[in-house]
């Protein structure tokens, strides 16, 4: 029986399915972890061969789903998808009771469609945590509720006491806890989504010692997702996974979203500042391929989709259509959820972390694993970094060293046997020895522009680029593709035929099944999920049924292997079998009486080889391009004194008359400066050029540049409200502030002679400080004229 039974109309008993579909399970996979006393067998099955993917339910209103979308979009599901998914939904009132209530009428007609579902019952703000007795109740009450979710909760907190874990466990963290169990009793999955570096912090954080401990205790329940958002996505993602690494929980996922490239301030591939105000009709289709196949290759069995816009036929039905449907498609079809097995035979180091005790304990982790608001001296060995705060680093820069898992404090000895090595926070003490230590577990070097991973019996190719346009060239091993294939019509049917290969053992006739687009159209590898499979043969030969037309490949099944060469470019992943060839050829079906040969797929790429993404050159005159790239240089000085908080060096360049347009001075500056060098840690520039204005140099000698981007620093102390984050000017909408330069005649530099806006301003820096619990505008911060002057 499949989880496909229920999308019927009818009420049928969830819970009695549930339960045959984890009998099924048992002995399908083998034993499952022994279950808590007090826990009922799932009622969901999920496994490398099943996983499962929850559909945020459509919400038009913000306070609670539509149901008669989520409904649409149930019965919208291709049947061979189904089987494995569960829709979210969530309804936030103040009013606990009334929330109830709506939440038993949207619950009444979803599971009278048939609708399994989610229940969300906490967030980001714990003021609309759902009381556990109303969830409770809910559950009792639908059987169509099959796991409940708790996302992007605060999971850092930390005590001085003396061994306070064993006495405290911070609110938010036991919400978490009692409901893990609490659903448990009931046959329910929990689902944690959370970003930032929060599930890092539940593994090593001595306030997180009793989750760590529910975790392992309901395993079976428990679904761990990285939430893609933020910059530190290699941290995110391995810390999450280590969990399941670690055998902490059974099963771990990715929550994939379009919200990645909104917060990664992408504007379009090249530019980068704030990306436009109506972001979602124009963010690149294809961001979510890479990010579902990075999950794959490292494991994942739980797939979490948000928002709901970029879902079936919402706002962007071409992200539906061509990036996320067909590659979970590939994902489940094809078989790429890497066992774990084969992952400890890949990743030879761990990453051991222990207690910790206060934010410094944390931040002595991070300084391995985190170049953004550490050194990341193992990461950047490993992964290696483009643009530090520019690119939100998701595909890895380097080849050799796989993932390293992060492992949670508490991981048993005989986990850390299945690797070569696990090492603990200040194994090595630079980028170099890292490399070091990596070359003597990984001796094969990084040889290839693109990302090329080897996993279980796939190879994948990735461009390693977030934002840019790059051409970046591959060389790998594949099966001996089929060759000089011949289609003739036979009868009604047509005959097709091609030279044998050397080792084959099966053959299979596949259609081109893509409606209006060309397989010329995809890069080889990138479109397994459309090609429908006709025939399997066991001779270089065979008859299907098609029209004049149609475009037919086929691939082989041998152990014979040659090499093949290529290239990828923007957001480009490519899937390579090791047993099953590439379709290299296509013939198409001749009209009625003729013979057709095929020819090598002919995918032309017109995309940029390469993109300059630091100077835009926008409004700059030929003419004036030497001296525009005098002031570039000038420009990158003043980045790099900034970034060593050398603020005598950052006094060089500005000019003794500095003034900016709220009457402020070149001390002014240089003491905001300062005063971000002391609050603090680790500053750096994301900032490039958009545009020039050289109008004035003829004149008066002065270039203006428009800088888009952050001036950016870590907030490691931030009492008494304990933040650990991101800080960021300008903080006005637009992210730019036109920057103007003159030349000094005596020295012979240019030095900076006003911002506009003011940059820096310390009424933007102090915003970086203000407390949230109430509402403010940048109006209460925005530092304007002198007003003892006016």
């Amino acid at each position: 029986m499949r989880l496909r039974n229920l999308s019927g109309k009818s009420t049928k008993n969830f819970l009695s399915l549930g339960f045959v579909l984890f009998i099924f399970c048992c002995i399908a996979h083998g034993q499952p972890s022994a279950l808590p006393a007090d826990a009922k067998p799932p009622r969901l099955k999920i496994s490398r061969e099943h996983p499962l993917i929850i559909w945020q339910g459509s919400n038009t209103d913000g306070v609670e789903v539509n149901v008669k979308n989520i409904i649409n979009d149930w019965n919208h599901l291709p049947e061979d998808l189904r089987p494995y998914c569960i829709f979210q939904i969530e309804c936030r009132y103040l009013d606990q009771e009334h929330r109830y209530e709506r939440f038993v009428a949207i619950l009444e007609q979803l599971q009278a469609a048939g609708v399994p579902t989610c229940l969300q019952v906490f967030d980001p703000h714990p003021e609309y945590a759902f009381p556990l007795k109303y969830v409770e109740k809910l559950i009792e009450r639908f059987d169509s509720i099959v796991a409940v979710q708790a996302t992007e909760m605060r999971t850092s907190f930390y005590s001085k006491v003396t061994d306070a874990h064993e006495i405290y466990t911070p609110l938010r963290i036991r919400y978490m806890i009692e409901l893990t169990k609490m659903a448990a009793r009931h046959g329910i999955h929990t689902s944690m989504q959370h970003q930032q570096l929060r599930w890092l912090h539940v593994a090593t954080d001595g306030l997180s010692q009793e989750l760590r401990d529910t975790l392992q205790t309901y395993r079976a329940y428990v679904l761990p997702q990285n939430e893609h958002l933020g910059p530190q996505h290699l941290p995110r993602q391995t810390s999450t996974w280590g969990l399941w690494m670690a055998d902490f929980v059974d099963n771990w996922g990715v929550e994939p979203q379009s919200w990645w490239w909104q917060n990664a301030n992408f504007v379009e591939p090249g530019v980068f500042g704030v990306c436009p105000e109506n972001w979602v009709p124009v963010f690149p289709k294809g961001i979510y391929r890479p990010m579902i196949l990075q999950a794959a290759m490292l494991g994942a069995t739980v797939y979490g989709f948000e928002p709901n816009w970029d879902l079936f036929e919402h706002a962007r039905p071409d992200v539906w259509y061509e990036d996320i449907l067909p590659t979970m498609r590939e994902v489940i079809h094809r078989g790429l959820i890497a066992d774990r097995d084969e992952l400890y035979q890949k990743a030879k180091l761990a990453y051991q972390v222990p207690r910790s005790k206060s934010l410094a304990d944390f931040h002595q982790i991070l300084r391995d694993v985190d170049f953004m608001a550490e050194e990341g001296y193992l990461a950047r060995a490993a992964y290696g970094v483009y643009a530090r705060g520019l690119q939100h680093e998701l595909i890895p820069n380097r080849n050799r060293a796989f993932f390293i898992p992060i492992l949670p404090y508490g991981t048993s000895e005989p986990i850390h046997k299945k690797f070569e090595r696990v090492i603990e926070p200040g194994a090595c003490g630079s980028v170099e020895e890292y490399e070091k230590l990596l070359e003597g577990l990984y001796p094969e070097p990084d040889r290839e522009a693109a990302y090329v991973q080897h996993v279980g019996r796939f190879t994948y190719v990735m461009q390693t680029q977030e934002n840019l346009y790059e051409k970046q060239d591959f060389s790998i091993e594949t099966p001996k593709a089929v060759k000089a294939l011949q289609a003739a019509w036979d009868g009604d049917r047509v005959s097709l035929s091609w030279e044998p290969v050397p080792g084959a053992q099966s053959y299979e006739i596949c259609l081109w099944n893509y409606g209006e687009k060309k397989a010329d159209e995809f890069p080889i590898g990138s479109d397994w999920a459309h090609w429908e499979i006709l025939q399997k043969v066991s001779k270089p030969e065979g008859i299907v049924t098609v029209k004049a037309g149609n475009v037919l490949g086929v691939r082989v099944k041998t152990s014979v292997m040659e090499k093949y060469e290529g290239s990828v470019n923007f957001l480009d992943c490519l899937v390579f079998d090791s047993e099953w060839s590439r379709i290299a050829e296509i013939v198409e079906v001749p009209a009625q009486g003729e013979t057709s040969r095929s020819r090598l797929r002919a995918f032309a790429d017109t995309r940029p080889e390469h993109q300059e993404w630091f100077d835009l050159g926008a409004g700059l005159p030929s003419k004036d391009r030497a001296v525009a790239d005098e002031v570039k240089d000038s420009l990158r000085n003043f980045i790099s004194a900034f970034e060593a908080e050398d603020i005598r060096a950052l006094a060089g360049f500005y000019a003794q008359d500095y003034t900016d347009p709220n009457g402020y001075d070149r001390d002014y500056a240089l003491r905001a400066w300062l005063w971000w060098f002391q609050r603090m840690e680790r500053p750096y520039c994301a900032a490039t050029i958009h545009a020039w204005d050289t109008s004035r140099l003829a004149s008066e000698g002065v270039v203006r540049m428009k800088l888009g981007g952050f001036w950016r620093g870590v907030m490691m102390w931030d009492e008494p409200w304990g933040a650990d984050g991101f800080a960021r000017i300008p903080r006005n909408s637009e992210v730019e502030s036109w920057w103007s330069w003159k030349k000094n005649r005596i020295n012979g530099t240019w030095e900076i002679v006003t911002t506009e806006p003011a940059c820096p301003n310390f009424g933007e820096m102090l915003w970086n400080s203000r407390d949230h619990t109430y509402p403010s505008s940048m109006d209460d911060f925005r530092d304007g004229p002198k007003p003892w002057a006016q």
